[in-house]
């Protein structure tokens, strides 16, 4: 790697301070390579399972979600519960008007 980096260096047209430049940016680089995790850090632990990143406030997040989805579902419970016994009642109540009425008919038969 080191020669090739000379050769290019030494072909190229730029300064020598820039070449010097170049050469140790290339060493370094070859040495330790760049951070290339663009992640906050609390994201970054929270993967490791270290602290209360967003992992903990997604659970939390979630949990919220939930217990307001159950809340809404016993409520839909609830209505749908009444207007199933409101329904019911008048279904009763239609019956017996028939029932009655035919009573009622078959006796002036």
């Amino acid at each position: 790697m080191l020669t090739d980096t000379l050769a290019l260096l030494s072909r190229s047209q730029i300064s020598t301070w820039n070449k010097a430049k170049s050469f140790l940016n290339q060493l370094q680089l070859h040495f330790s390579p760049p951070n290339l995790d663009f992640r906050s850090r609390d994201i970054a632990q929270s993967r490791m399972g270290e602290g209360d990143g967003p992992g903990g406030r997604m659970k939390e997040a979630a949990e919220e979600s939930t217990k307001s989805a159950v809340a809404a579902v016993e409520e839909s419970a609830k209505s749908a519960a009444k207007v199933v016994e409101e329904a019911v009642q008048m279904t009763a109540e239609k019956v017996k008007e028939t029932l009655s009425s035919n009573q009622e008919s078959e006796a002036e038969l």
